[in-house]
């Protein structure tokens, strides 16, 4: 349903100030996370050469500070991802609740009562998962790649090509099979809909399933849509 993007991208710009903070913080832990294996590699040099001094002190310090501020950022980014997604949630349900009370009789016939049944609840559901999972972890992975190999690349060139070239190897292995998962979970999705839409009917014509004795046939339609999702 196009009303269904166009409502999610108001919200999106009704919350990009939290957005854009979430953004902010997720940046600043991948550098904290950058920065902190650079402080121990100090430590440890000065201990494998035997240059310990007053320095090793404050580097330590350093070190354990930056610890703290992953934990501190990361607890707080993660308080303010699970808000927003809960607040856009909210915010997307009642929008299209709305919008469905508004519709006029002849505009329900183009839809069944089970593909609103599940805009309403699982398509929401989705989007909620997307903001506070789905693209979190692909904004992290991203920018924890970006900080990684621009330390490799100061640190040691010669390792950072061959680290860089088995990455390579293991990113189209991958590749291959997030595109296989994405065939497997399409089709998923698929017998969901059609778990909704049997349940949809079931409910609603409860009565004829009663007076026909149907039960057992619906039992058995229902089972194998399950069988077939697993």
């Amino acid at each position: 349903m196009k009303w269904q993007v166009i409502e999610l991208t108001n919200i999106v710009k009704k919350n990009k100030k939290t957005i854009i903070m979430i953004v902010i913080l997720l940046i600043l832990v991948n550098i904290l996370n950058v920065i902190a294996p650079y402080f121990l590699k100090q430590i440890i040099d000065k201990f494998t050469t035997n240059t310990i001094g007053k320095s090793i002190f404050v580097i330590l310090a350093l070190y354990i500070l930056t610890r703290v501020l992953i934990i501190f950022v990361g607890v707080i980014k993660n308080i303010k991802t699970n808000m927003l997604s809960n607040k856009m949630l909210g915010e997307l349900r009642s929008e299209i609740f709305n919008k469905v009370l508004s519709l006029r009789m002849k505009e329900f016939e183009e839809f069944s009562s089970s593909d609103i049944y599940t805009r309403l609840t699982v398509d929401a559901e989705n989007v909620k998962t997307l903001f506070s999972e789905d693209i979190p972890v692909i904004l992290n992975s991203l920018m924890n790649i970006i900080f990684m190999f621009i330390v490799m690349f100061i640190i040691n060139i010669r390792l950072a090509v061959i680290g860089t070239i088995i990455i390579t190897v293991f990113a189209l292995i991958e590749l291959f099979i997030i595109k296989k998962l994405k065939n497997i979970q399409k089709k998923t999705a698929q017998k969901r809909d059609l778990q909704n839409k049997e349940y949809s009917e079931t409910y609603n014509k409860s009565k004829l399933t009663k007076f026909f004795s149907l039960e057992d046939k619906n039992i058995s339609k229902v089972n194998k849509l399950f069988k077939e999702e697993l």
